[in-house]
């Protein structure tokens, strides 16, 4: 994954249960605080890296096209699943701005000690090195 040029996200989908106690947003937004943490974690971004993605709710809409930029590949109408699809070209840059922007407030609710443990190991700072 490391040296990956390419990134696809199949798709993020919270589906409230009937006798919720958390509102979906929240579980949404655990969601991409985590899929950002992956990717943050996990993909270089040494060079330029194309994310497409698929958008099945209109909160993903909302977040590709106009919170982090993806522009529209393919109308969902031309598609067999009938999901719009969106790619984006994504540097280290872009990576910085969204955790500022977006993600980075979520980390006081979600337990990132895996994570964290991750980030002061051998390999994490190796990583983190070129972030």
């Amino acid at each position: 994954m490391y040296n990956s040029d390419i990134i696809y996200i199949g798709g993020i989908a919270v589906i409230p249960d009937k006798d919720e106690i958390l509102p979906s947003k929240i579980y949404s937004d655990r969601l991409l605080y985590a899929l950002y943490l992956y990717i943050k974690t996990f993909y270089s971004f040494e060079k330029t890296t194309t994310i497409s993605a698929t958008a099945a709710t209109d909160q993903g809409e909302h977040w590709l096209r106009d919170k982090l930029g993806f522009k529209l590949y393919k109308d969902g109408r031309h598609r067999k699943d009938g999901h719009n699809y969106y790619v984006k070209e994504v540097t280290v840059e872009d990576i910085k701005i969204w955790g500022e922007k977006y993600f980075e407030k979520f980390n006081h609710k979600i337990d990132c000690s895996a994570y964290k443990k991750f980030v002061n190991s051998e390999d994490g700072k190796r990583i983190f090195k070129q972030i």
